[in-house]
């Protein structure tokens, strides 16, 4: 029989320090519960990655090892890049983040207590597809909830720029209107659109490509929302016109799902695709924005992550 072993990653700095002070909480109940566990705790990005591949790297048989991350889509990520992918390996997930597109897709309970009683007794364990997403000189990048390339990722980096300048809540107004001035200034692109290596598509303007293993991103932008991760596909969303109102017209329409009602907007569902554009853009993965690049190549990797739901 496999001895299960938890191990939480802790984000103390998600959800504008929430992964804090659910932490504390969920600490009290396992000593409460005398229920053995480790942790570790994140100081800086890129922390989550280190501590999941030293913890994953050679795990002997008969050993199963639950990773229970407390934080948000980045910390998520960050962890099942660094993770070693196994059947000795579970992903488990205590929702602290701001956006938490995975956990919201997955029906993960947003109380951490429920949320650690489900993970405890091993309740809907599954395997889920991720994607990966190939992009510069032979960097690749994992994604479980998804990755896109245009003014999605550009609108991540403006949240990403806001919340190292500290910007709470009552700052969200400012947030919205430079957003909309980004949407504004910001110029579309021509480029092309490959799928599974055989359909070819081009677009004089396109605002963005995304990419999708979970319907949603951004914290409820329902690009696909048709979007499955036990599928085995990839949902994708193209977005494209020359005219910016139209353009804020269907980013507002997605919020709720409608998009594929107007014009400029296009759905694919497919193992992997390939963006060539005639100049650079930011480029993100669940969130966290890798730079700017002009052609990327994504693939889905199909059932291969344990995770409990």
């Amino acid at each position: 029989m496999e001895k299960i072993l938890l191990i939480f990653i802790v984000n103390p700095n998600a959800g504008r320090k929430k992964g804090s002070r659910i932490w504390k909480k969920v600490e009290r109940f396992l000593v409460r519960r005398k229920i053995e566990y480790e942790w570790y705790m994140t100081v800086e990005s890129g922390d989550a990655k280190k501590i999941a591949a030293n913890l994953t790297s050679g795990i002997s048989y008969g050993k199963k090892v639950v990773l229970v991350v407390i934080g948000g889509d980045g910390t998520i990520n960050e962890v099942i890049n660094g993770m070693h992918i196994s059947d000795h390996v579970t992903l488990a997930v205590i929702p602290a983040g701001v956006s938490n597109d995975f956990a919201r897709a997955l029906k993960i309970r947003k109380n951490p207590i429920r949320a650690l009683k489900n993970i405890v007794q091993s309740k809907g364990e599954v395997k889920i597809d991720y994607g990966i997403v190939s992009y510069g000189e032979g960097q690749h990048r994992r994604f479980v909830v998804s990755c896109g390339i245009g003014l999605d990722a550009a609108m991540v980096n403006i949240r990403a720029e806001k919340e190292r300048q500290e910007q709470r809540k009552k700052h969200s107004l400012a947030y919205l209107l430079s957003a909309i001035a980004h949407i504004i200034s910001s110029k579309t692109v021509g480029g092309c659109v490959i799928l599974d290596d055989a359909k070819k598509m081009e677009f004089n303007h396109i605002a963005f490509v995304s990419m999708h293993i979970q319907p949603t991103e951004c914290g409820g932008f329902r690009f696909a929302e048709k979007a499955s991760a036990q599928d085995g596909l990839l949902s994708s969303c193209v977005m494209f016109s020359k005219k910016k109102l139209k353009l804020l017209r269907n980013l507002i329409a997605a919020r709720m799902g409608k998009h594929l009602n107007y014009a400029g907007v296009r759905k694919y569902d497919n193992s992997d695709i390939k963006v060539l554009l005639q100049s650079p853009q930011y480029l993100h993965a669940d969130g966290e924005v890798l730079g700017k690049f002009q052609s990327i190549e994504v693939n889905c990797v199909s059932s291969k992550i344990r995770c409990i739901m």
